[in-house]
């Protein structure tokens, strides 16, 4: 796999010298003289059969007027994977919830939210389950163009999300599940009617027992 990526680069690295050398019309020879380097190293970026090192690339850059990225193919799998734990780390963080109460609201592990967040990439139900319970597209988490509007109130605090649907061997283990969801909502309960009514009538559809006088001052 690592041997098809690098063939990969060193492909697109030849594309884009050859078609800048063309167009600026650049021989070999006057390009190897202005590098400093020997004619049949250049032979082989043109042909693909090796990548400069990070110090001539940048040389190369500056004798096109371009960016050491001009030539560097850009990483699907990589930008992909790390957009997605970004994103799942900043819509956690801005819906006050914390690795386990994402975990218990999606069904998933523990380490699994947290492997999520350090880079590896979810399964296609895993993007499904996080993309349900937020209420956005699964489209978020893998295209870096897609914006999200995240609901918010009129006086701009975060509308929360529905509630986990808890499930235990006691009543006393949901209300304490529960509990911990509700307890970021409190104070922007109190700070705003909206947040308040929002977070009320959403409990008693989905959670019929939970205990409201959380939100009692």
């Amino acid at each position: 796999m690592k041997n098809k990526a690098d063939n990969s680069g060193r492909q697109y690295f030849s594309n884009k010298l050859k078609s800048l050398m063309k167009e600026r019309a650049v021989s070999s020879q006057k390009f190897a003289d202005s590098l400093e380097v020997c004619l049949p190293t250049v032979s082989k970026w043109i042909e693909g059969q090796a990548m400069p090192q990070p110090e001539k690339l940048k040389r190369i850059a500056e004798f096109f007027n371009t960016e050491p990225a001009y030539f560097l193919e850009k990483q699907k799998n990589v930008v992909s994977q790390e957009l997605t734990a970004k994103r799942i780390f900043q819509l956690r963080q801005e819906h006050c919830l914390s690795r386990a109460m994402l975990a218990r609201a999606i069904d998933v592990s523990l380490q699994t939210i947290v492997l999520w967040e350090n880079g590896s990439k979810p399964s296609i139900r895993g993007i499904n389950k996080l993309s349900e319970y937020f209420g956005i597209s699964p489209e978020y988490f893998t295209n870096e163009k897609y914006v999200l509007k995240i609901a918010k109130t009129k006086s701009g605090l975060p509308i929360p999300p529905p509630p986990p649907l808890f499930s235990g061997k006691n009543q006393r283990y949901v209300n304490d599940k529960i509990s911990e969801y509700l307890a970021p909502w409190r104070e922007a309960a109190f700070q705003d009617p909206e947040v308040l009514g929002y977070v009320l009538t959403t409990l008693k559809k989905h959670l019929p027992q939970a205990d409201l006088s959380l939100f009692q001052k």
